[in-house]
Formats: structure tokens, sequence, C-alpha cells
């Protein structure tokens, strides 16, 4: 039997809230009362979920059996949520979905399942994400897959899709994963980067790829230039393209026109951290 979760924001608060208690694991086998209870800290008062939502619990009757990803309680979020702050923190699996806008943190720390926000997100839109997937399909703020302050590794796997823009640093410090931008985006994408794959759609700020050690840029849009320290390589069909177009399959986020077989110039860098980058600029092709 499946089960979903509604949360229908009634009143918003004043005061900014951390909301890391609202994820598909600390919901599922809970009724409704229980859901109610469930803590927040708004400001500096200890309120409950059931102050700020209408909680509604729908079973699915239905003979058929659940499916892996539909063993926990799937969560469903409906309403202005931008004072709502780490919503779907630390989700480990299920499925959580929000009908507006979302404050800073959400998703940071994931390690699996599935996180989509039909609106805005704030900052630090899944920091240190390990796994799983999140997709904004509004626009996204600064540190998108990015690490804290004083860390010097953030994403280490999982996937952030963004169908809008993105904010300065998308992708700081990460060692794995994807950070796809269908919009333009600020300055610094893929900073510090380790490992991992920055893909951006529109135009991007200045000092992509800055001090990067390893790792993919991508830039669809020409830049208003490169640094320095990235030297042209040469002009190729890069196998990372159209293994990202599979994985992407089923999205509307690749730009009409672009196939697997499009040319791209590459450039490595960053050379003050050895050279082992790479920013990948698309040329022509289909």
């Amino acid at each position: 039997m499946n089960t979903q979760i509604r949360l229908t924001l009634r009143t918003a608060p004043d005061l900014p809230v951390e909301a890391e208690a609202l994820n598909p694991e600390n919901v599922t086998g809970k009724n409704r009362a229980e859901i109610e209870s469930l803590p927040l800290l708004v400001g500096n008062r200890r309120e409950r979920v059931g102050d700020h939502f209408e909680v509604d619990v729908i079973e699915d009757t239905s003979t058929e059996p659940a499916h892996d990803e539909d063993s926990l309680a799937a969560l469903l979020l409906v309403g202005d949520l931008t004072r709502f702050k780490r919503l779907g923190e630390r989700m480990t699996a299920g499925r959580m979905v929000v009908d507006g806008p979302v404050g800073f943190h959400a998703g940071a720390h994931m390690s699996g399942g599935s996180l989509t926000l039909l609106g805005d997100a704030g900052d630090y839109l899944g920091a240190h994400i390990r796994g799983g997937k999140i997709e904004v399909r509004g626009s996204a703020g600064h540190f998108a897959g990015g690490a804290y302050r004083g860390y010097t590794h953030g994403m280490n796997g999982g996937t952030i899709i963004i169908h809008g823009n993105a904010g300065q640093m998308a992708g700081a410090r990460m060692r794995r994963g994807l950070v796809a931008v269908r919009g333009c985006c600020g300055d610094g994408p893929g900073f510090g980067m380790k490992a991992g794959t920055v893909l951006v759609g529109g135009l991007s700020g200045v000092r992509a790829g800055a001090i990067m050690s390893r790792g993919t840029v991508i830039l669809l849009t020409p830049p208003p230039g490169l640094l320095p320290t990235f030297l042209y390589n040469c002009t190729y069909r890069p196998p990372i393209w159209p293994l990202l177009l599979a994985a992407m399959a089923g999205t509307d986020f690749l730009l009409p026109g672009i196939g697997p077989d499009a040319m791209f110039d590459s450039y490595c860098g960053d050379l003050t951290e050895g050279g082992r980058g790479e920013i990948l600029i698309y040329r022509s092709g289909t």
C-alpha cells in the first residue's frame, strides 16, 4: 500500500524556520496527529508542524505491490515556504515534492531519494549532497551543490538539475556528481572542483573553474572570458557528452539542436593546480 502525506501551509511564520524534520523518513508510518506533533524551530521557539500546516494522510488501497521507491510515504508540501530552511535535509530514500519556493539548505547532505522543487530555491541547495537527485523547476541561489564555509570538499555524488538560473559558485569544491543549470549562472561555476561535472546552458559569470584540480565544466554558451590559467587544448567530440544526454533523457533540460555529436573546444586548467581539469565550450554540431 502506498501512502502520500500532504502538508498545506496554513499560516506563514514571521521568522525563519528550521524544518529538517520534514522528509519522507520522518513521516512514514505516522498518523495525522503524530505528523502534526513533529518539531519546528521558529526563530528561538519550539513549535509544531500542526501549528502551520494542514496535514492530510492519503492511503492508496490498491492491491498492486509497492515498488522499492514507494516503500516510504511520498511527501508533498504546498505553499510559500521561503522561510523554511533545510527541507529534505539528510534524505536517504523516498520522494519529496514542494509546490512553492523554499529557503536555504534544501536537500543538504542528501544521500538518496528524490527532491523535486516546483518553485525557486535559496542558497546552498544540495550542499554536501552524496547521492540522490534534486530537481528545481525554478531558479536557485548561490552555492548550489557547494561546500559550507571552512570545508574543502562539497558535493560528493548525486545529481542536481536546475531548470532556471543559479547564483554564484555552483558546484564549488565538488568531488563527484553532476550540477546542471539550464539557464544562466553567476561567477565561479566549478570553483575549486576536485572531480565531477558542472553544466551551464546559459551565460555564465567570470572565473569559471577557478583553482579546479580535476573535473569538467561544460559551457553551452560562450563565456565572457576564461582565466589565463586555462590553455586551449583541442576541438573534439568529448565522450562525456553523449553519456550526459543519455543520463538526462526524458527531461526538457538540454537546449534544442545540441545532439550527441556536438563539437566542443577543450581548455585544460587550472594550471595553478596542475592543469588536470577541463572546461568544454560548445562550438557546433548535432
